[in-house]
């Protein structure tokens, strides 16, 4: 992190606690303290709370949702960033993104607002998945379809990746509302780096290239030109590719032509 830009994005175990607006006990919120403090652009400052279990309402600071959207300065623990031909937009599944929300109209203004020609690839970023192969069902996976994929659908949003499930796993085309879609997302879980891993699911879902719990790495993206990126997961012990794969403008298909190794 000294010689390379070290973009983080928030999760569970920086906001966990029973009032966070997706309710567990992973840190009682005190990790998020150190992330706001080192990432000040990207600072905490929520203006309301809408929890998923149906907790009331909760306003942390009192100032409404259309000062917030109008103060540009004012922090969040979501933000967008330009790197190269690729415009990065972080968003937190820790805190409210439903319609209304100031997270939810920050990601429509700011997707609404890329340049494709400057910038022709868009890659989206969340902590908790919005598909994952997994033994027990997440409330989130279906509140970001249900809230967030509408918006990477009508924006083009090209690839996705999350974390949180200890695993990787790739969709094999570009998805949208469960199926495969040449105008939806590459979805990818890249969540393996280094804790135990999480269980994989017995789903039949057609969608999924590759499912590996069993191998610890990290996801590089070589975005090669405005129309082709190459993706590889790479275990960390060895250097081992364990999955490779092309991502091209407008294509249904994304595996590469020489055959993909990958361990399931």
């Amino acid at each position: 992190a000294s010689q390379v830009g070290w973009m983080v994005g928030i999760g569970n175990h920086e906001m966990g606690w029973s009032m966070s607006d997706m309710p567990g006990s992973d840190s009682l919120g005190e990790c998020g303290v150190p992330y706001a403090a080192l990432f000040p652009f990207a600072r905490t400052h929520p203006v309301t709370t809408k929890p998923a279990d149906g907790i009331k309402v909760v306003k942390r600071f009192p100032m409404s949702k259309a000062q917030a959207l109008k103060n540009e300065k004012l922090w969040h623990p979501f933000y967008s960033y330009k790197h190269g031909n690729v415009h990065v937009v972080m968003m937190s599944t820790e805190h409210d993104f439903s319609p209304g929300s100031v997270q939810y109209m920050w990601i429509n203004k700011e997707l609404a607002n890329i340049n494709r020609t400057e910038t022709p690839w868009v890659l989206f970023l969340g902590h908790r998945p919005m598909y994952v192969s997994d033994k027990f069902e997440a409330p989130v996976t279906a509140l970001l379809k249900e809230h967030v994929e509408p918006l990477l659908f009508k924006y083009s949003v090209d690839v996705a990746m999350w974390g949180h499930h200890h695993s990787y796993q790739r969709a094999r085309c570009r998805v949208y509302q469960g199926k495969c879609n040449k105008e939806g997302t590459h979805q990818i879980v890249t969540g393996a780096g280094g804790f135990e891993h999480s269980p994989i699911g017995n789903d039949t879902e057609e969608i999924w290239a590759i499912k590996d719990n069993t191998s610890w790495g990290v996801s590089l993206l070589d975005f090669k030109n405005e129309t082709h990126v190459n993706i590889t997961f790479i275990e960390h012990k060895n250097d081992k590719i364990i999955d490779q794969f092309w991502v091209q403008k407008q294509a249904q298909t994304v595996d590469p032509p020489h055959q993909t190794v990958a361990y399931y």
